[in-house]
């Protein structure tokens, strides 16, 4: 298998698509796996090339669990996307946590993991002022 996305709802850009809720598969050949992603995954460590993560996170009761997580099934590249913290979207409701990129840095490098970059996606479409509306990780394994 060579890459996993979590919580692919609307992108589904993986081999292998995991969502709580089914929906119809927009890469042919895809295989989707249903699971709630707060109770674990049902993959063995390393089992994955790439796995892509977004906006999942801040729904998560224990985002500490599913980055751990995430790690593990990779061996490869992580990326992962999630609501700005001082974007007017990190307090949308459903969102139970919002992030910055020292957050991840802080935590991967409790881990021992190396922390490649982050980076804030501006909106454009909505001001000529931009302003940050997700934080983009990249992590190299």
């Amino acid at each position: 298998m060579v890459t996993l996305d979590v919580g692919s709802y609307i992108f589904q850009n993986g081999d292998v698509n995991v969502n709580l809720w089914k929906v119809p598969a927009k890469k042919p050949g895809a295989d989707f796996v249903r699971c709630d992603l707060n109770c674990g995954l049902p993959f063995v460590d390393g089992c994955f090339r790439n796995v892509f993560c977004y906006h999942v996170l801040e729904h998560i009761l224990n985002p500490y669990f599913l980055l751990d997580e995430l790690l593990g099934f990779s061996s490869f590249y992580v990326e992962i996307r999630g609501p700005w913290r001082f974007s007017g979207y990190a307090k949308n409701r459903g969102h139970l946590h919002f992030f910055n990129g020292s957050w991840f840095k802080k935590v991967l490098e409790k881990k021992n993991v190396k922390f490649l970059s982050s980076y804030l996606n501006l909106d454009t479409r909505h001001s000529i002022w931009s302003f940050p509306l997700e934080v983009v990780v990249r992590i190299y394994k």
